[in-house]
């Protein structure tokens, strides 16, 4: 349910099924068992049959409803034409976050140029050979900006090497968005490259999770550099990584998240005790905000 008069139904199986209903809707649907045909239900509803069909032939459309049983089952594709990545460019990063998942942070670089020559190389022949029409580059760390002379060559060749055996190149950096400037941004735009980005909080609630290794916060950099994204027309969306030291924050940063319109999304840390009741709190009340805002 969304609230006393509206809730919505959807069939995971088929997509683009969700619609939104009224009351007298979800009635009907709850009246459905299975044994009941039209007539029936419409006389246990008291609603005309003629009405009651047309609604359920608009149901049936995307399998909210079928007559005959035989719904659409998730089945796993024979093939792709698209591909996905989640490169790890590189284990050094700027910030010192006490929660980071990578073990070996900030020892050795980046991925060696050899290595990006012979991943265009193998792209190209997995391409050709399986017919690919899409591939995408998530390229993560340690911080992927910091290695950005490396992709700003990568990019447009491997968009041009792609291209010429029919397939799109996307890409996407996944960054704590510290490391930004004109330059980063008109070759973003031109690239059509969206951004991910780390966002635990507003202020004092961001700086206590993300710290530069000198002790300071980022929060400050990272606003800025959200609002240069979004005033250049570059996709970005936020990802929390949600723990004890920025729950209290969760309602702040949700509305400035919805004020900005902009996807994201909150994640658990990995690793560390939560607590539970606060947990249940925080994310209840940021929930609530997202409903109002809807």
């Amino acid at each position: 349910m969304i609230d006393d008069e509206f809730g919505f139904v959807v069939n995971c199986s088929f997509p683009g099924s969700l619609r939104i209903i009224n009351s007298n809707q979800r009635a009907v649907l709850d009246a459905i068992d299975g044994n009941e045909d039209v007539a029936g239900l419409g006389q246990k509803l008291d609603m005309d049959a003629e009405t009651l069909r047309e609604l359920l032939a608009m149901m049936a459309r995307t399998e909210i409803v079928r007559f005959d049983g035989a719904f659409t089952r998730p089945a796993k594709p024979q093939e792709t034409d698209r591909l996905n990545f989640w490169i790890h460019t590189t284990n050094a990063c700027n910030l010192s976050c006490g929660y980071c998942y990578i073990s070996t942070l900030n020892t050795g670089k980046a991925m060696s140029e050899r290595v990006r020559t012979r991943l265009i190389d193998k792209l190209v022949r997995t391409v050709e050979k399986w017919q690919i029409k899409q591939v995408k580059f998530r390229l993560a760390g340690g911080e992927p900006l910091s290695q950005f002379r490396s992709w700003e060559a990568f990019i447009p060749e491997a968009t041009t090497a792609l291209a010429e055996v029919g397939c799109q190149f996307d890409c996407a950096f996944l960054t704590n968005l510290t490391i930004l400037n004109d330059e980063i941004l008109t070759f973003s735009k031109r690239h059509r490259i969206t951004y991910g980005v780390s966002l635990d909080g507003m202020g004092n609630a961001h700086d206590a999770t993300r710290k530069f290794r000198s002790g300071e916060g980022s929060f400050q950099v990272v606003d800025a550099n959200i609002d240069k994204l979004i005033a250049s027309g570059i996709p970005v969306s936020v990802n929390t990584v949600v723990s004890n030291q920025n729950l209290k924050g969760l309602g702040d940063l949700t509305r400035y998240l919805i004020e900005l319109n902009i996807p994201f999304r909150y994640s658990i840390v990995k690793g560390e005790n939560v607590d539970a009741q606060l947990l249940d709190s925080c994310l209840s009340h940021a929930f609530a905000i997202m409903e109002e805002a809807m």
